[in-house]
């Protein structure tokens, strides 16, 4: 059908969003017969198809029933290929939800190539679906991905590694820790185990992306926890309708309890499957003092000798990003898994008490602090720039208290130290 005017156009238009939006299934496939190109007529200004439309609005039933009743029109692979302005497919849509793995079914049976369709961010269907954090659509398209693959050998592996990976280099498993979809996570991270050496094109590993976030480990922390317990305590209460029509009130703190438990209970089970293959921390700088205690403010700079001096930025390790984030947990196991990790110098000439006094990280300080052995070295400790351990440059005029940061100096006899806050003048 040729339309004559723009504005039959656009009442077409408007008649089969409209269709679509109420589920009319019967008016959909209609209007699509009145097209040439079926359920694949772009009917939104970002070029979405009927299709797109249809699955991204979770109406599975409808996108089978398209699919079958268009065969013949989908024949054209390169038709079943068509992408919205931003280079998304139908299988890129149906990736964002559960509720479509039969529509998913389908599309691939039609047309196979779309599993390794990418977007105009370099994303496949399945790198979709974990950024979604959609469980069951993900294994659906990870087992058509093993399929695919399944007598490939070597070189089939490496076309395999690229499905889980965009063009910027972060992987599944990194996306899946930015979006904070820890239990999809945990299951990459063990049936993907070499994900766990992958790095972005920032040179961040998985590790290293959950040891900055520490927004996921808040539920651990007692007072935060109880603060956000109160909250909830004195939220609006929500009314909802039974099944019989009748409404009920309905307080969903723990529902919210449930959830905040198993994503805290998730993220810390993540990051116990990502430290036993991290040894960042053996990555090293001298224990040598390289600096000597700064006195004045009028001393030159310290210069380091050119071959100490790294030609190029390095991350921070997970242990350090964990210490600066007040990540408790993920302190603990590392320095729990490998104890020489505790000895771990960054390209600063900085070891992990200089960090956790800088950020005022006191609950690391204080675990630290347990560990006697290691202490009596680290506190010795200078970093590049003449900084003592409380001496950091960064802590001018910060008031801080010496019973916090040392609990062991103060005794009971102190009458000054233990509650005083002093100025650190560095």
């Amino acid at each position: 059908m040729a339309f004559s005017s723009e504005a039959e156009t656009l009442r077409f238009d408007r008649e089969l969003y409209e269709a679509i939006e109420k589920g009319d299934e019967v008016e959909v496939i209609e209007l699509c017969r009145k097209v040439p190109e079926g359920p694949l007529y772009p009917v939104t200004i970002h070029k979405d198809t009927v299709i797109h439309m249809a699955t991204y609005s979770k109406q599975q039933g409808l996108v089978v029933s398209l699919l079958k009743e268009f065969q013949e029109t989908l024949r054209d692979r390169r038709q079943m290929a068509t992408q919205n302005d931003i280079g998304n497919t139908m299988l890129h849509e149906a990736a964002t939800t559960n509720k479509t793995i039969d529509a998913a079914e389908e599309m691939l049976r039609l047309a196979p190539e779309l599993l390794e369709t990418r977007n105009k961010r370099g994303e496949t269907a399945i790198f979709r679906a974990a950024r979604y954090g959609k469980m069951n659509i993900f294994q659906f398209l990870e087992g058509q991905v093993n399929k695919l693959f399944e007598r490939e050998i070597s070189e089939g592996e490496e076309k395999r590694r690229a499905f889980y990976a965009r063009d910027d280099k972060t992987t599944i498993l990194h996306i899946c820790i930015l979006r904070e979809h820890f239990e999809l996570a945990s299951y990459i991270a063990r049936e993907h185990e070499y994900l766990a050496y992958d790095k972005d094109e920032d040179g961040m590993t998985a590790l290293q992306l959950l040891a900055y976030n520490p927004s996921a480990f808040e539920y651990g922390r007692k007072p935060r926890f109880l603060k956000w317990l109160i909250s909830f305590c004195f939220s609006e209460e929500v009314t909802a309708a039974t099944s019989e029509g009748k409404s009920y009130v309905r307080v969903p703190m723990w529902e919210s309890i449930k959830g905040q438990r198993q994503r805290y209970k998730s993220a810390v089970e993540l990051a116990n499957l990502l430290i036993k293959k991290d040894t960042s921390w053996k990555n090293t700088e001298f224990a040598l003092n390289q600096s000597k205690p700064r006195t004045h403010k009028f001393r030159s700079a310290q210069t380091v000798p050119t071959t100490q001096i790294r030609k190029k930025h390095v991350a921070e390790t997970p242990l350090f990003l964990a210490a600066k984030s007040g990540i408790l947990e993920i302190v603990k196991q590392i320095l729990e898994e490998f104890p020489l990790a505790i000895e771990h110098i960054d390209d600063a000439g900085r070891n992990i008490l200089h960090v956790a006094i800088k950020y005022r990280q006191i609950r690391v300080f204080d675990f630290v602090e347990t560990k006697e052995l290691p202490m009596k070295r680290l506190v010795r400790k200078l970093d590049n720039q003449g900084n003592s351990i409380l001496g950091s440059r960064e802590s001018m005029l910060r008031r801080i208290t010496i019973c916090e940061i040392q609990p062991s100096y103060c005794r009971k006899t102190c009458s000054c130290l233990r509650c005083t806050p002093i100025l650190l003048f560095i």
